[in-house]
């Protein structure tokens, strides 16, 4: 039961951080052209494009769901074994 505990937190931070990696690049480049771009840039510098980043609010939501469901998740295992 020990293992399982130690392992369920670290498999699901595992594949948050995996997903988190897939999606980066949307983020980090244009949307237009897939030119690298900064994080706060309004216009791509390669092609004009407004608003080059293709972050949707979305992202924002389903990264605030996860992080909640990890801690609801931790906290319940916590209480279950002590």
């Amino acid at each position: 039961m020990a293992a399982t505990q130690s392992t369920l937190p670290s498999k699901l931070i595992q594949s948050a951080h995996q997903w988190w990696r897939r999606h980066r690049h949307e983020s980090n480049h244009c949307s237009e052209c897939d030119e690298p771009i900064g994080s706060f840039d309004k216009v791509c510098q390669n092609c004009g494009q407004g608003n080059p980043a293709r972050v949707s609010p979305w992202l924002a939501v389903y990264l605030f769901v996860c992080v909640a469901m990890i801690f609801m998740m931790y906290s319940a295992f916590k209480t279950l074994l002590s």
